[in-house]
């Protein structure tokens, strides 16, 4: 048995070694091999060719190298062995650097996780304090705003006299009020603009507009003689931009500004601007006129001090005729909103309104001729007016400034209107003739 294993391997042996001879003698001939390689190259181009038309490309035929081999894809089927591997292989995710925005969100969630903050004791809204609550660590106080300072319950607030802690600059006195104070002066004299220093009654004026009637009945004639009225009453007032200040409407059958209070610093601008202004003619709407000069003339828009400065308001109205419209709304609104209201009526004024434009007293304020005949003793009327508490001994005295500019206003209007009366009389005497 033994020696037919040998016999049999023996001749296995023989049999490899005739084959490995055999190879050796073909290998000798290069040019048997160059036309065996050149067939197998053909082989290969024909089914390349073939595989890209069934994927649908064209691929130029020069392009050899590209096809594959058919044994190349019977190495690339993958076995079962194969897919195993794969499926056990890890699967990567590629790698993105942070940014600074992403540094700085991890590094803030981790402070906040790392960290505490302080419990605000003010926000839970039981503090009970009346200003200010102050949170601090495990408890909280109270604060008071300016002015003001801690009662005993250390929660309420209680004013404090600001003029005992404060360098207020008053040159007379100093007023305390809640959270705040103001100055004031003696009687006979004002607070100026600085609302600090004191003034003397000459340096006290008023803010006043005038209402002219441009209406078809005044006539052209007689439009020029208010206009002189107007401006021989400027000619009594100390106008300048913290002394008097003056306005000038026209109306008819609508209103027009000619110029408000801050327009004209000084005499000659507003006589020049007064002899400039043209007559409407048609209606005449005092009504509306008093409308516009409540709502308008008199606001700080248009020039007006403000009323804290206790600067008087006067509101003169001159007409020659009934009105076309009612006045009684807007004639006690003036008044309401702290306006001395006068008026001056001629020719077929009606007595009726103008009294109910004029102030009270009534008698004092509205003044009616059919030639402009003179109206005496108007200015000690009006003293008594304007300073009836004076006059009668009260506490509460009204500012003696107001009192006497009002009263020089006044003397200064008689005066003026008694020079017209006697320009009326030649005028009318002339045209008679």
């Amino acid at each position: 048995m033994a020696r037919q294993v040998g016999g049999n391997e023996e001749q296995r042996r023989g049999k490899w070694g005739e084959a490995r001879n055999k190879g050796e003698a073909s290998g000798g001939s290069e040019d048997q091999g160059k036309a065996s390689g050149g067939s197998e190259k053909q082989k290969r181009d024909k089914w390349g060719e073939h595989r890209t038309r069934r994927q649908g490309q064209r691929v130029p035929r020069d392009v050899h190298s590209r096809a594959a081999e058919p044994s190349d894809v019977h190495r690339r089927a993958a076995g079962p062995s194969d897919v195993h591997r794969r499926a056990a292989a890890p699967r990567y995710v590629p790698c993105r650097a942070l940014t600074l925005s992403d540094i700085h969100q991890r590094t803030l969630h981790t402070e906040q996780l790392l960290s505490c903050s302080v419990i605000d004791y003010c926000l839970f809204g039981n503090d009970s304090c009346e200003h200010k609550c102050v949170s601090i660590l495990n408890s909280f106080y109270c604060l008071c705003n300016d002015g003001y300072k801690l009662n005993d319950d250390k929660k309420t607030c209680k004013t404090v006299n600001l003029c005992n802690v404060v360098e207020h600059g008053c040159e007379h006195q100093c007023v305390s009020t809640a959270g705040s104070y103001h100055c004031i002066c003696p009687e006979g004299h004002l607070l100026q603009d600085d609302q600090k220093s004191c003034g003397s009654c000459r340096s006290a004026n008023i803010d006043l507009v005038l209402l002219i009637d441009g209406s078809k009945s005044v006539r052209p004639q007689n439009f020029e003689l208010i206009k002189q009225f107007v401006n021989q009453v400027v000619d009594q007032l100390d106008i300048s931009a913290h002394g008097t200040r003056v306005g000038l409407v026209q109306y008819s059958s609508r209103v027009r500004t000619e110029f408000p209070l801050s327009t004209y610093k000084s005499k000659e601008e507003i006589k020049a601007a007064v002899m400039k202004v043209a007559y409407m003619e048609k209606g005449t709407m005092t009504g509306l006129a008093l409308k516009h000069m409540v709502q308008q003339s008199f606001s700080e828009a248009e020039g007006a001090r403000a009323a804290s400065r206790n600067i008087p308001r006067v509101g003169l109205v001159f007409t020659d005729g009934r009105s076309q419209d009612d006045i009684t709304e807007w004639a006690k609104k003036a008044k309401e909103a702290g306006i001395t209201m006068y008026a001056v009526g001629v020719g077929k004024a009606v007595e009726d309104e103008l009294r109910e434009i004029a102030s009270e007293p009534v008698e004092k304020h509205f003044f009616y001729t059919s030639d402009f005949t003179a109206i005496n003793q108007i200015a000690e009327n009006l003293k008594l007016n304007v300073c009836p508490e004076e006059s009668q001994g009260e506490i509460e005295v009204k500012d003696p400034c107001a009192c006497d500019n009002l009263v020089e206003f006044q003397q200064a209007t008689t005066l003026t209107l008694n020079q017209l009366n006697q320009k009326h009389i030649l005028f009318s005497s002339v045209s008679k003739l």
